[in-house]
């Protein structure tokens, strides 16, 4: 096949003429518009009128730019004591009713507004302050550092379901602003002395023998079975070089964490690592065991995977 060049000559050249002709046209343009005294944004000011400014003396365009960006980037008025922030509703669907189930709801803030969260509060649908211990989540590092999200952790009072009637199971809660504190009736306490670590809210109590480790419940004592891949077994509290923290210090919720890090020898000789965390809530009987199995090892570059026939946490 042929191709004619000539007419596709023809047309670069037709193209790039009009390209050179449109640069040209908004050259003009850009001139005419800069040379335009129409543009002027503001008469001059000869002294017989006052100004919005804020500044005396003070006119130009400057001020112009000022104003219009504060109308762009408002912040609320930081609410007072007694205000409510927000509504929510917290909801039970298993047709039991709650009263001793501690729940976290996570809060959105506007910006500019909190910069600490000391004087939240939780109060019911009646206005009733709720016992309630709050977290910071995240600020608005970008900007001012105010707080962008929160944490609350508290117990909820919610009737049961009935699927008869569809408005039934839910309760009204609200976070304010309040300088009154709710008063708690059991508060979680954390004992560290020695070697042993207690949690205690007068209606549970858990107590942490540090070495060798053993974690005594009203149940009895809590223990963690681990089963290799050939089935024999390996308890996980008879680890060497067990680590303890209490992460969470406060009257509502207390978190203490226990740990043992992995250890590689071989592709058939790994120390699993694990890490136990316990969670005392105040007026609940409940204890939250969050277990975790740690597959990394931390002293080797290289490792392989953790394979196991089982676990057990009874």
């Amino acid at each position: 096949m042929k191709i004619n060049k000539i007419p596709l000559l023809l047309l670069f050249f037709v193209m790039l003429i009009s390209m050179t002709a449109c640069s040209l046209d908004t050259d003009d343009e850009t001139e005419a518009i800069e040379d335009s005294p129409e543009t002027s944004t503001q008469e001059p000011n000869n002294g017989n009128e006052d100004t919005d400014t804020g500044n005396e003396g003070d006119s130009g365009d400057d001020s112009d730019i000022e104003d219009s960006s504060d109308t762009t980037d408002t912040i609320d008025p930081v609410p007072s004591d007694g205000d409510v922030i927000t509504a929510f509703t917290v909801k039970e669907a298993a047709e039991v009713g709650s009263d001793n189930f501690p729940i976290t709801v996570v809060f959105p803030l506007v910006y500019g507004t909190f910069s600490t969260a000391d004087s939240f509060q939780i109060t019911d649908a009646d206005g009733n302050l709720v016992p309630a211990q709050f977290e910071v989540l995240n600020r608005w590092w970008a900007r001012d550092n105010s707080l962008r999200h929160v944490m609350a952790h508290f117990v909820p009072q919610v009737d049961a379901y009935d699927q008869a009637d569809g408005s039934s199971g839910v309760a009204q809660y609200h976070l304010v602003v309040d300088s009154k504190q709710a008063q708690v009736a059991h508060p979680v306490t954390v004992i560290e002395a020695g070697n042993s670590i207690e949690l205690d809210n007068g209606l549970v109590a858990i107590e942490i023998q540090k070495e060798p480790l053993k974690i005594m419940t009203p149940a009895g004592e809590l223990k963690s079975l681990f089963y290799r891949e050939d089935g024999t077994l390996d308890e996980s509290f008879n680890h060497d070089d067990i680590e303890f923290e209490v992460e969470e210090d406060g009257p509502i919720r207390t978190i203490v964490k226990i740990s043992s890090r992995t250890l590689y020898h071989s592709p058939t000789d790994i120390k699993h690592g694990w890490a136990l965390r316990l969670y005392a809530y105040a007026d609940s009987h409940l204890v939250r065991a969050e277990f975790q199995l740690q597959n990394s090892a931390i002293n080797s570059q290289l490792s392989a995977l953790l394979y196991f026939k089982g676990h057990q946490l009874r």
